[in-house]
């Protein structure tokens, strides 16, 4: 599970230098990420969790900036002489504040030879029963100290034969957890120890603001230095993601066993890993179906590894997404030398493949497995097309000074011609500028918070169906050459600089932009759309590097290999695309002089 240390918090330095945050703007963005979540999920939440979020609302300003500081921070203890927050004005108050409302516990010192119970206050009696998590953990409190305080502690509570300064503090923490109590402490210390409540209602509440536990304010933080503004989108009540508390449940649950994946893989423990499978798909959410099946194949492919190929294929067999049925067929050739099953495998694949990838794959290991054991090909396997007799290839010579792309480009600007560096950038961004409304468009339970760069169901297999009618719409529409230009360009004039995960600013302008909309055919960009719409995920990448627009006219797509690198799979689907559609592609095969 996911703890108070995933809530990092962030320096501006390391997001744009020179830029100064704004004065509180982290009390802004968490109490956004409170009114946020209670404004669209308050039906969901529980008492306690909506009395959090009430509790926070109620004190003072400096108590809740005292609050948020805390929990951005790697805790749970926190020393009171070690915090310096030059804009909270009473540090004292602000924790008494926070104490009286349940969401700060705080050990205090105490003078020797008073007992505990007589050096509490009114309010230190009603709020006492919070110090127990403190008052049980002699061994953390320890841990706040310095080597030289610890070892004065010890001293003046023990006998040595030697000095404990010779001893090292790992040793010393042994000790003094064996023989000291939290009062011995507590008459040591002339300092507070803060440790703030209610941090397990945060991974809750940013699980329904993120609709992950993974994310953290640093989106917040680029938002508000203006480097990722992001667009507005549609998030009410009819288009929320959690519809049930039970999904919220089951998706924390999720990210637990997620976790205990991870521990058991790495301790390569198989009880451990057959019983967080089983938990795994006892959840039977539908919406979470992608998540459990990323966590069973990973257990999966585990168990292969330790050659438990029988609990694999089980495992896999519950999985609906790749390379879950890859591995089962592997399993059943290679490890089982099940070569019938095999192949009823890949049958099953290339009659309904979830991608291109996978159903390469069918077509090539099963014609594999046909030819060693000299059965013949069926009728119904398709011929899958080799790249390199139709590749349109050349070959360059440079000086070994820059990259190869880039002595590429400049080589074609020698020639006279314009270049440049694209890569998955151009035809993703027009794509992402000429689909821009229909992304950002009104869908159920796509958009979590304000702060995402798309919908989240955009690289999944249920992004073009949900929104099958506005795209295909949008494809006629963009077989005017006059409406695809208008809408391209007339979208990057509202939208620059907007977060979109298929835009990279960076790498369009206006004037690239302008000439590639004039340069390229409407049908050969429609093409290129309709390919990345049947699987956005595979194939916004490998794409071709350069992009060159010859004096004489029209335009040129480059794809450059330095010495050694070949081309990878997704880039020869592009090329066999582009071939098959009239796209002009070459391939420069670069050598050092």
């Amino acid at each position: 599970m996911a703890d108070q240390n995933t809530w990092s918090e962030n320096k501006s330095s390391d997001l744009s230098n020179n830029i100064t945050l704004p004065d509180g703007y982290y009390l802004y963005n968490f109490s956004f990420l409170l009114n946020f979540v209670e404004s669209r999920y308050r039906d969901l939440l529980s008492e306690n969790e909506v009395g959090f979020i009430q509790s926070f609302g109620n004190v003072s300003e400096g108590a809740q900036r005292l609050y948020v500081r805390l929990v951005l921070r790697k805790g749970p203890l926190f020393r009171s002489d070690k915090l310096n927050y030059a804009e909270i004005k009473n540090l004292n108050l602000a924790a008494f504040e926070l104490r009286a409302v349940g969401l700060l516990d705080v050990c205090c010192p105490i003078d020797a030879g008073v007992e505990e119970q007589d050096n509490l206050s009114e309010g230190d009696e009603l709020q006492s029963n919070l110090t127990e998590s403190l008052t049980d953990n002699i061994d953390a409190l320890l841990s706040l100290l310095t080597k030289p305080e610890l070892v004065d502690l010890l001293k003046s509570n023990l006998e040595f034969e030697n000095s404990p300064a010779q001893i090292n503090k790992t040793q010393l923490l042994e000790t003094g957890n064996e023989h000291l109590s939290v009062s011995d402490f507590r008459k040591a210390i002339n300092f507070d120890v803060y440790q703030p409540l209610g941090v397990e209602h945060l991974e809750l509440l940013k699980l329904l603001f993120f609709g992950n536990m993974y994310q953290d304010f640093t989106e917040f933080v680029l938002n508000d230095l203006g480097i990722t503004p992001f667009e507005q989108y549609i998030i009410d009540q009819d288009t929320r993601f959690f519809s049930k508390r039970d999904i919220v449940d089951d998706t924390i649950q999720l990210y637990y066993l997620n976790e205990l994946s991870l521990s058991a893989i790495e301790s390569n423990d198989l009880v451990a890993l057959l019983q967080v499978a089983e938990m795994v798909n006892l959840i039977d959410e539908p919406s979470l179906q992608r998540r459990k099946d990323k966590v069973i194949n990973r257990i999966a492919r585990q168990l292969e590894r330790l050659e438990q190929y029988h609990d694999a294929l089980r495992l896999f067999s519950f999985s609906q997404t790749a390379p879950a049925r890859e591995r089962r067929t592997r399993i059943y050739h290679s490890a089982l030398e099940n070569a019938e099953q095999a192949l009823v495998s890949c049958n099953e694949i290339i009659s309904n493949p979830e991608d291109e990838a996978e159903f390469e794959f069918a077509v090539k290991f099963g014609k594999r497995i046909l030819k060693k054991n000299k059965l013949p090909i069926p009728a119904h396997y398709p011929n899958l097309k080799t790249i390199a007799p139709q590749l349109n290839t050349v070959e360059l010579e440079f000086d070994p000074q820059y990259r190869v792309e880039e002595v590429t480009r400049q080589w074609y600007v020698n020639q006279g011609h314009q270049s440049a560096y694209v890569e998955n950038a151009l035809f993703t961004g027009i794509f992402g500028l000429a689909f821009w409304d229909i992304i950002f468009g009104a869908t159920k339970g796509v958009f979590f918070n304000p702060c995402q760069r798309g919908p989240v169901d955009l690289f999944s297999s249920d992004f073009t169906p949900r929104r099958q009618a506005a795209i295909t719409v949008r494809l006629q529409e963009l077989e005017s050459d006059h409406f695809l230009r208008r809408k391209v360009l007339d979208t990057f004039n509202k939208k620059q600089g907007l977060a979109n995960i298929l835009v990279n600013w960076h790498v369009l302008n206006r004037t690239l932009l302008a000439l590639a909309l004039e340069r390229i055919p409407v049908k050969h960009l429609c093409s290129v759309f309709e390919r990345l719409l049947a699987d956005l995920r595979s194939n916004r990448s490998g794409l071709p590097d350069l992009i060159v627009f010859p004096d004489t006219g029209g335009y040129q797509l480059v794809e450059v290999k330095g010495p050694g690198d070949k081309l990878q799979d997704n880039q020869n689907r592009w090329i066999r695309h582009f071939e098959c559609k009239g796209l002009p592609i070459v391939v420069v095969n670069v050598k050092w002089i």
